[in-house]
This record gives C-alpha cells, sequence and structure tokens, in this order.
C-alpha cells in the first residue's frame, strides 16, 4: 500500500473524512408523551420505548428541515389534444365511417400511388402492408381511424402522418403493418 492511503479497516466511523455527513439532528428521537427515555451516544439525542417522535433539540441552521406549512397542490390530469384523435366518436365521423371492402380499395388506390422508393423496396412494404392489413380491419377501431386516415389524406398529408403515428403508439396491434404503411405513404410523389 503506498504512503498516501490510509487503510481504514479496524477504526471507528470517526476516523473516516465524510463517512457520515449527514446532520445529527436528523436522527434525534424523542418522546413527547412519555418522561422516561433513554440516552443515546449523544447527549442531544433522546430515544424512548413508546411513541418516538423525531425531534431536536440542535438548531437547524440549514433550512432544509421546516415543516410544511400547507399540503403541495394537486396535480390536475394530463390534458389530451383533441385534434386528431383515434377513438373520437362524434356524429360527423359516423357518417364518414368506410367498410372494411371501401378502406381496402382505398388504400390499394394510395398504395398504387408513385413512390420515391426503390422497387425492391416499395415491394417489401407492400408486401408487409397486404399480408397484415385485412386482419386487423376486423376490429371496429382500426376501421374507424382508417377511415379517417383515408378522409384527410387528401387535404393535409401531414395531419394524416400524424394521426397515424399516433395510434401506432397506442395501439400495439397494428405494429406489423402501419409503419411500412406510413413508409409508404411518405415517399408518395
Amino acid at each position: 500500500m503506498s504512503e498516501n492511503s490510509k487503510s481504514f479497516q479496524n477504526c471507528t466511523e470517526a476516523d473516516v473524512p465524510g463517512y457520515n455527513d449527514c446532520p445529527t439532528f436528523l436522527f434525534q428521537v424523542s418522546n413527547k408523551k412519555s418522561s422516561s427515555s433513554t440516552s443515546l451516544a449523544s447527549s442531544n439525542t433522546t430515544l424512548s420505548s413508546t411513541g418516538n417522535v423525531i425531534t431536536s433539540k440542535v438548531r437547524d441552521t440549514s433550512g432544509n428541515t421546516k415543516s410544511a406549512i400547507s399540503p403541495p397542490p394537486l396535480i390536475s390530469k394530463r390534458k389530451v389534444s383533441n385534434q386528431i384523435d383515434p377513438n373520437k366518436n362524434n356524429d360527423e365521423d359516423k357518417a364518414n365511417i368506410m367498410t372494411k371492402d371501401e378502406l381496402l380499395s382505398k388504400i390499394d388506390e394510395l398504395l398504387s400511388k408513385e413512390s420515391k422508393l426503390s422497387e425492391k423496396e416499395f415491394t417489401f412494404y407492400k408486401n408487409k402492408v397486404d399480408n397484415n392489413i385485412e386482419r386487423s380491419l376486423d376490429n371496429v377501431s382500426t376501421v374507424n381511424t382508417l377511415s379517417q386516415f383515408v378522409n384527410i389524406i387528401e387535404n393535409d398529408k401531414v395531419s394524416a402522418k400524424k394521426l397515424l403515428t399516433q395510434w401506432m403508439v397506442s395501439d400495439t396491434s397494428i405494429g406489423t403493418w402501419c409503419p411500412a404503411f406510413i413508409k409508404i405513404i411518405d415517399n408518395t410523389v
């Protein structure tokens, strides 16, 4: 062992600098109900056998142990944006809900548009969509969301993509085809 280091194997806690930097008044316990108390190692610390209450005979100089004056404020629930909601069920959306066959034909139209992707890449993503989307269309929420998507894609591609992305994050059942579908939609000309 070098001369600069010290062994702390056979020493007391007081021999180790910084071993317990906590102020001692944090650990002082006394009983306000009982007058009989047992004195601990420190003369400022008292411990009662019944109804222990943490107290301090030492003045708090750091200001860290002030008692709460009032309870903390209530945390309000997070507000969810209602701009694009895949599960929104208002009358206007119900009028625009498509059937499974209508959705499949609209999706085929979208997939048949010219793409910036290479032929191999486009075929790979298209096959993922074609092989998995029909099973998802058995779900009512999928039909509702895709109907909403198809209705807004022509006018606002950014909002339509945002709808799909938010939906994909919240619904794990579409993870097999939705990322590929978004990739194709992003790269249509």
